[in-house]
């Protein structure tokens, strides 16, 4: 029996250990919260409040410190039917799941059987060594032509499998139906169609190669690999190795459209993951709408209730159903100009290999159709008046936004713009060619509208002008004058304020003149062969904009540094930008100043942070004056100053989780009253016993922290004129002192620290009787026990692993190790007769008193040789709960007490717990039970 129940516990502790991925539900309040929530867990679902999400070790803990209820769920595969092809034969019928081997085989296969038609294309290796393989299919399939490039992925998530299987047989039915089937015949005449089956093979094989049955959500290193993807609010990195390859193969083609296969629901979803409808809407929301829509009506036809589980439409906005931050979908629209959608196919996850077929009949139609809209609304070619294809822009004016604009493909200067019916204004652009702006109409939702470009050649122009100051019109040198949005080199104003520019093309352009103490001005200009020259006249200002340095007025304070950056600014190049801080941290840059005359402060600000949670504020005199957060663009504040010592502060500070954006703020072209920077003092702080000085103490004083040297001295400099300025001075083994300070001039404190002494009692007993005459050694004295067992020790000096031994004849000697820190020590020491001593040890080195307990525990102990001993607590499930005591023990008896608490001081719920005792190569384990 004892046995049984040691290896159920084993197990149990192995598997606590091996976990890395948790499934659970719990309620919220409302959806807004899963905002926050989205960026600790891997929300999976949501629907009347309740949230389905997956999680690792780190996030789960994060989780549960949030205070929630939940319930853990089981594996997907828990009650499936999981068969698996070990032959391609054997995916014959498609009621199977391929092992690695065989899906490695099917994909190669493709390409052998059919090799004018399909190839194979490693897009990379996962963090296992898995292959990241897509099939090529197009009518010319060695050849790059002007075709709409098309993207199909399964399973980023391993153990969503249904587009795993369904991607396989897309790719055979269209490859062996080529020339019989209307549809098929279409798409690979038209296309160049990319299929990648299993986006994240680590997690689909994580329990082997031979099976799914065991597949996660995460990759091999415990990331949700749909989460981890740039999105608009934030670059998100690091990313794992198989994003960087899914980025690098987007970067290497122009896809139109794309589509991610997911499963646990049905429902069709678009963009934005990370913005609402509400709060922004895609340009081509109707766009994406009237397809997927299309989608789950195709569906239906063969299903009339699929598509039912999220919305009554089968269609829904990302974000209008739950905030998910870093999903590829959100990426491929912003970021490489193309149209995805994240399909969820099915309800169960991991569906049952002989529910497989039902799915490819109810999707068959859909998924064929779903590539269509990429040659739909209009398209065409760009190209120069030699026929040569040009890598150009098409952005629809009063339309596009976030991106939704696209770019051609200079292999073959083609373009696709999938848009709904109507009459745009489109503008065609490439550098070193003239612009056209033409309209151009969509007929339909299903129709092709083509509109082929010729761009002309811009001619070269030298560009010049003359800076002024503005009020003197003296010439200004040093001038900054930039082209922007081009790759034209940047040049300065000579002596003269003259600036010069060669080689500009035709067109509209920005130039932007800016010097350090001026106001920066950026002029629209067309410029021709008739119109080169633009003047400018800069105002004085005398903001601080950081463009050389940052003033010695600035101080900083908090968990990071604020630092001067060019990667963002409202004037010039530089800002200054906040410290890089965790959560629960804040970030702050201040100057003290000494207003001499009354006026207003003004800044530009700019914010990209986690909205509603982490905020830039921004102080005088301690006092907020305002806060900002989430995605807030360059813009101003202004406050009011009276004369006099002021203290203005700029804080960036986070809450206990999450994040948002690129997680921090900037400031920027700060301009004060006139002022004078406040005159600074010296303080002194002499530190002593009264007698001789200490070194090594502690000095906090005007928000800095200063050791004092070999003479005991703590010397502050920089220190302004204040009252009540705290201090505080400490070091170990000494009661620390502290107090206020007023500074009007240089200043010397004399501060005097006592020594710390504790008391510390040893009470001798045989477990129910005092034993008298005990001889007791500790702290370098020999005390005799009295008659009540007490032996007391005055004076003891605070320190850790303190050696004690007690000896009496007839028992066996004890010897042990306090830690005195803080208090005073009561130390109870149980001896026991020699003789019953020893046969008990030879049985059992480790007791347990009481036992069923219900508050203090002692635990009674005997090491037959000096080791390194470990005494912790572990509970039924074999995860530990409290580390008693880890030092080295002399050989002997020795006791210690446990409170039934854990690490983080909780009373232990009912129930069995494991003392482990583990000295040298020796373990001991007793079963405690707590029963209150």
């Amino acid at each position: 029996m004892k046995k049984g129940i040691f290896l159920l516990f084993s197990l149990l502790f192995s598997l606590s250990i091996l976990s890395q991925e948790y499934i659970f539900k719990f309620k919220v309040n409302s959806k807004e919260e899963l905002r926050k929530l989205t960026s600790i867990v891997s929300i999976d679902g949501y629907r009347d409040g309740e949230v389905t999400a997956y999680a690792n070790d780190k996030e789960f803990d994060a989780f549960k410190e949030l205070g929630y209820s939940y319930e853990i769920l089981p594996h997907p595969s828990v009650g499936k039917v999981i068969n698996m092809a070990t032959t391609v034969a054997q995916m014959e019928n498609w009621d199977r799941y391929p092992t690695y081997d065989v899906y490695n085989q099917m994909m190669n296969g493709f390409a052998t059987d059919y090799p004018t038609l399909c190839q194979v294309v490693n897009i990379g290796t996962s963090g296992e060594g898995r292959l990241l393989l897509a099939v090529k299919i197009s009518d010319n399939v060695t050849q790059h032509e002007a075709e709409p490039e098309y993207f199909y992925t399964g399973t980023m998530h391993g153990d969503e499998t249904t587009g795993f299987v369904l991607s396989l047989r897309l790719a055979d039915w269209l490859l062996t139906n080529y020339g019989t089937d209307d549809d098929a015949t279409y798409i690979v005449d038209h296309f160049e169609l990319y299929i990648n089956p299993a986006s994240n093979p680590d997690g689909t094989y994580a329990g082997g190669n031979s099976t799914v049955a065991g597949s996660t959500r995460y990759n091999s290193n415990g990331e949700d690999l749909n989460r981890n993807f740039p999105y608009p609010l934030s670059l998100n990195s690091p990313y794992e190795i198989e994003t960087q390859a899914m980025m690098d193969f987007a970067d290497a083609h122009h896809f139109v459209m794309s589509a991610n296969f997911h499963g646990g629901t049905e429902v069709m979803n678009y963009p934005w993951d990370c913005w609402t409808s509400a709060q922004n809407e895609h340009a081509d929301d109707s766009w994406f709408y009237e397809h997927c829509y299309d989608y789950v009506q195709s569906a239906r036809l063969i299903s009339a209730n699929y598509m039912t589980d999220v919305t009554p439409s089968g269609v829904t906005e990302g974000a209008d159903w739950y905030y998910a931050y870093g999903s590829r979908q959100d990426y491929m629209t912003y970021f490489q100009n193309c149209r995805e959608t994240t399909i969820e196919l099915s309800i169960v996850k991991l569906l049952s290999s002989d529910d497989l077929p039902e799915l490819w009949d109810i999707n068959k139609q859909s998924l064929i159709d779903f590539i269509k809209p990429a040659i739909y609304g209009f398209n065409g070619t760009v190209k120069n008046s030699n026929g040569d294809p040009l890598y150009a822009k098409i952005e629809i004016l009063a339309h596009d936004t976030d991106n939704s604009w696209v770019v051609t493909d200079p292999a073959n200067g083609d373009y696709y713009r999938p848009i709904a019916p109507g009459t745009y204004s489109v503008t065609y652009s490439s550098e070193g060619y003239i612009s056209q702006t033409i309209n151009v109409t969509a007929t339909g939702w299903y129709s092709t509208t083509v509109q082929n470009v010729v761009l002309e050649q811009a001619q070269q122009v030298d560009i010049s002008g003359t800076v002024t100051e503005e009020g003197t019109g003296n010439p200004l040198s040093g001038v900054k004058i930039e082209l922007l949005g081009t790759s034209i080199p940047t040049v300065y104003t000579n002596a003269d304020g003259i600036y010069t520019v060669t080689d500009v093309y035709e067109g509209q352009h920005q130039i932007k003149a800016s010097k350090n103490g001026y106001s920066s001005e950026t002029q629209s200009v067309n410029v021709s062969t008739s119109n080169y020259t633009f003047d400018f006249a800069l105002a004085i200002s005398n903001a601080i904009s950081f463009e050389s340095d940052v003033p010695s007025i600035f101080t900083y304070s908090g968990n990071a540094n604020w630092f001067r950056t060019n990667t963002d600014a409202y004037d010039g190049d530089y800002s200054m930008r906040s410290g890089a801080i965790g959560h629960d941290e804040e970030t702050s840059i201040q100057a003290e100043l000494n207003i001499t005359t009354a006026g207003n402060i003004s800044f530009y600000k700019k914010v990209s942070s986690e909205s509603g949670y982490d905020y830039l504020r921004f102080y005088i005199d301690g006092v907020e004056k305002g806060e900002w957060s989430g995605s807030v663009d360059w813009s101003q504040q202004t406050y009011p100053v009276t004369i006099g010592n002021h203290i203005f502060k700029w804080e960036y500070s986070k809450d206990g989780s999450a994040t948002g954006g690129e997680d921090c703020a900037w400031v920027d072209y700060i301009e004060f009253p006139e002022y004078q920077e406040p005159q600074t003092y010296i303080v002194t702080f002499n530190v002593t016993d009264g007698s001789n000085p200490i070194e090594g103490a502690g000095v906090s004083f005007n928000s800095q922290n200063i050791t004092t040297n070999s003479i005991g001295q703590a010397i502050f400099t920089d220190v302004s004129s204040g009252s009540n300025i705290p201090w505080a001075v400490s070091k170990t083994g000494y009661l620390s002192e502290n107090g206020l300070l007023t500074i009007s001039g240089d200043y010397t404190k004399n501060v005097t620290l006592s020594l710390i002494s504790y008391t510390v009692t040893f009470i001798i007993s045989d477990g129910s009787l005092p034993i008298n005459a005990a001889n007791v050694t500790f702290n370098s004295e020999d005390i005799l026990s009295d008659n009540n067992g007490y032996a007391v020790f005055s004076g003891v000096s605070p320190g850790n692993g303190l050696p004690y031994s007690v000896s009496k004849t007839g028992y066996n000697p004890f010897n042990g190790q306090l830690n005195v820190t803080n208090q005073n020590v009561e130390q109870n020491l149980v001896l026991s007769e020699s003789v019953s001593v020893d046969v008990l040890l030879l049985v059992d080195g480790l007791t347990i008193s009481p036992n069923p307990a219900n508050d203090l525990v002692r635990i009674d102990f005997y090491i037959p040789s000096p080791a390194e001993t470990c005494i912790a607590i572990y509970d039924y499930n074999g995860k530990q709960v409290k580390v008693l005591n880890q030092i080295e023990y002399e050989a002997g008896n020795h006791t210690i007490y446990w409170n039934c608490n854990d690490g983080s001081s909780k009373t232990l719920e009912n129930g069995i717990y494991f003392c482990r005792l583990v000295w040298g190569d020796k373990t001991i384990s007793k079963k405690i039970i707590v029963l209150r």
